[in-house]
């Protein structure tokens, strides 16, 4: 069998560095967010601790932005930083430097059975071809690869609440054409695990409590998880 060439288009780095928490939250509130920076690196961490190996891996980043999760990945990962540069408050001078311009909503830039792990942090609700991009996900990931995701919860009680008020939860979606940062679906606990089987994995989702703004009110285990803002999930290439 001919053998798959990288196109040029691939980045590769061996770890993208390490951090102080201080230059960890500099970095996180660099990127346009509502949400505060110390909330959301409590968000990339919880996800990185979804995985079980962190050593030696290939993992792939999409829709990296300024890579604060990769930046949590040990130095002998290989990682691979990804975005649309147009998608989320910044220019391509703001990126890490080898991170490569490539559109999610097409086919991805890599060979089968390519990587170890996948990570979509805050990702899927702003694709809109987003079931090509869960195949192509599928498709460059290892036999028992690892796909690590968050998304917001459009049944929170937060949510929950505004629904009840007649007004639209802080994150549903909203096709704007004029701001492209805008989400294009809305998730449920019960929604990922069903399009993520659909595509063909096996998955688990998980909550880190209820926060507000910077402080978590509640943590995770001591309120239902369907009530918590965001959905954390850790699937795996059957």
């Amino acid at each position: 069998m001919k053998k798959q060439k990288i196109k040029k288009c691939e980045t590769r780095t061996t770890g993208v560095g390490r951090m102080s928490e201080e230059e960890m939250l500099k970095l996180v509130g660099k990127q346009k967010s509502t949400n505060h920076p110390r909330y959301r690196l409590a968000r990339f961490k919880y996800a990185i601790n979804l995985i079980d190996k962190k050593h030696n891996n290939v993992v792939l980043d999409i829709g990296c932005g300024l890579a604060p999760a990769s930046y949590l990945l040990p130095e002998d990962n290989k990682i691979i930083l990804v975005d649309n540069f147009s998608n989320v408050g910044l220019n391509s001078k703001n990126y890490p430097k080898k991170t490569k311009n490539i559109d999610l909503n097409k086919k991805l830039p890599f060979p089968d059975k390519y990587t170890d792990i996948v990570l979509a942090l805050g990702v899927l609700e702003h694709i809109v071809n987003l079931h090509s991009l869960l195949d192509e996900i599928y498709r460059v990931l290892k036999k028992d690869g690892l796909f690590i995701g968050c998304v917001p919860n459009m049944c929170s009680l937060s949510a929950r609440i505004k629904w009840f008020l007649g007004k639209l939860p802080r994150y549903s979606a909203e096709v704007v054409e004029a701001d492209r940062d805008r989400h294009i679906s809305d998730w449920t606990f019960k929604k990922v695990e069903a399009v993520l089987t659909q595509h063909g994995f096996q998955v688990e989702t998980s909550d880190f409590g209820l926060w507000h703004g910077e402080t978590l009110l509640i943590p995770k285990g001591f309120i239902k998880k369907t009530f918590t803002d965001r959905i954390f999930f850790k699937a795996w290439k059957k």
